[in-house]
């Protein structure tokens, strides 16, 4: 989703609250960022150990992995959880940033299962496995939801990683066109694959998280120990029976708890998520 000036100043003063560390590391970013000659693109550098190929015309975003400074709230809750032979699900997995930091983390004795439905993102984690053959990461072409078959995916014009299979999550004339995709439940996936070990799933799907959650219903009911980062976005929850009560109600039936990604011991209460525009939740079990 676009952040407005006003909401940005909002996220801004609300780190300064959670985390005065990450506050101060992300203006100094914020700084850098413009005054930062960029090499040309596509460059690659090592992130975590890896090596990442960024690709500066397609998004002002590259530039922000680049520095560091993308998603800063979420790499912090990763380095606080993930350790090496840890296993860790990207869904929503956009170019792959976020499945790289988690392979850095996770190392070679880890695992990180990526999800990404659309076929130009995939392409660059496809690229980004290929270029780091030690690390163990699998590329699921495919959507994440609360059942198996096909569905819409709607493909942004405006960035692809604001692509969503949530209906009325996009205007009409920000879309660009609309692609049938597969969709799997994670829970049927993790069974499938015996996967073990899953430290950390991350949910960054455009308003369709609930969803995605709700396919984890088996996992979640015998699996505790495993931590949840979602990005929940409030104006998707509009719809009868899809309420964010309602997602807040199921999560608590797992004995699961919002917290900050910036602050992971800090809890967030349920009117402060509703407030936002787009808020990462970190999501621990009791």
């Amino acid at each position: 989703m676009k952040t407005s000036f006003f909401q940005l100043l909002k996220i801004i003063l609300f780190l300064l609250w959670l985390n005065p560390v990450i506050f101060l590391k992300r203006m100094y970013l914020e700084l850098r960022y413009r005054f930062t000659v960029f090499p040309q693109s596509p460059t690659t550098k090592t992130i975590y150990g890896l090596n990442f190929t960024f690709y500066f015309e397609e998004a002002s975003s590259r530039r922000k992995m680049y520095l560091g400074m993308y998603e800063m709230g979420v790499v912090h809750s990763m380095e606080t959880l993930l350790r090496p032979g840890d296993t860790f699900i990207d869904t929503g997995a956009n170019v792959g940033y976020l499945t790289a930091v988690g392979a850095g983390l996770v190392g070679t004795r880890g695992e990180v299962h990526s999800f990404e439905p659309v076929p130009w993102c995939v392409k660059r984690i496809r690229q980004l496995a290929a270029d780091n053959p030690t690390f163990h990461i699998v590329v699921n072409e495919v959507a994440v939801g609360s059942t198996e078959g096909i569905l819409p995916l709607f493909i942004s014009n405006k960035s692809m990683g604001q692509s969503s299979a949530a209906v009325g999550i996009l205007k009409k004339e920000d879309i660009r066109e609309t692609i049938q995709t597969h969709m799997v439940r994670l829970d049927s996936y993790i069974e499938e694959k015996k996967i073990h070990q899953v430290k950390l799933i991350k949910i960054d799907v455009e308003g369709f998280e609930f969803e995605v959650l709700c396919g984890l219903e088996r996992f979640l009911a015998k699996a505790p120990g495993t931590f949840l980062i979602c990005e929940i976005v409030p104006e998707a929850y509009g719809k009868p029976g899809h309420s964010m009560e309602d997602m807040f109600g199921y999560l608590e039936k797992f004995s699961y708890f919002p917290y900050s990604v910036v602050n992971p011991s800090r809890k967030i209460s349920h009117d402060l998520i509703k407030k936002q525009s787009t808020i990462n939740v970190l999501f621990k079990p009791r």
